[in-house]
């Protein structure tokens, strides 16, 4: 079930619409930003609202006669705002939800800013290459070095992998953001050189 969120933080968040596919990230990273975003919302003031329904029935009230416009979740989606997916876990690890995902978000021209490090990305391509024209992907890893990939993420793919996933985008005519994230100086010793 994927929840919508409004993010809070507009100074240090990409978007403002977060579309999380789940609670958990079948990535496995070592440092995972989706448990420290957990913990950190957990902990004093709440950093981000939700809806208390899914992705799914947010879309239906925006498009129904039940339509409320002070509810900005329920305004964004009608009014196309750009939601970020997914902000703290992988989007695409279930295929199954990221293709209905995908194509509602097609149907009603919805922009998204997807953040990922590749994982079924293939699988979701004869869908998502649709939206070469409304969409930003953005690719982070930490290394070229695929040993430090297998050990600090170990469910990701490879960086070779995630180069031909930037060609495929690239190609098809898509704007693609590259990060060398996280940034560990034993990990990447030329930032200047991987870029």
């Amino acid at each position: 079930m994927a929840i919508l969120r409004l993010l809070n933080e507009f100074g240090r968040e990409s978007v403002v619409l977060a579309l999380e596919p789940s609670r958990e990230c079948v990535a496995k990273c070592v440092y995972c930003f989706a448990a420290l975003n957990s913990k950190a919302q957990s902990h004093g003031s709440q950093k981000s609202l939700k809806d208390t329904g899914t992705f799914e029935s947010i879309i239906n009230r925006a498009h129904s006669s039940a339509y409320d416009p002070s509810n900005f979740l329920e305004w964004s989606i009608r009014n196309r705002m750009t939601l970020g997916y997914a902000n703290t876990v992988e989007p695409f690890q279930d295929v199954h939800q990221s293709l209905g995902i995908l194509n509602a978000c097609d149907k009603l021209s919805i922009p998204l800013f997807v953040q990922t490090k590749g994982i079924n990305f293939n699988e979701v391509w004869p869908i998502y290459k649709r939206f070469h024209d409304n969409s930003v992907l953005f690719v982070s890893f930490p290394s070229l070095d695929d040993q430090v990939i297998k050990r600090f993420e170990p469910g990701t793919p490879k960086s070779a992998e995630r180069i031909a996933m930037i060609r495929k985008a690239v190609e098809a005519g898509f704007h693609v953001a590259l990060a060398l994230s996280p940034y560990h100086e034993k990990w990447c010793k030329d930032p200047e050189d991987f870029m």
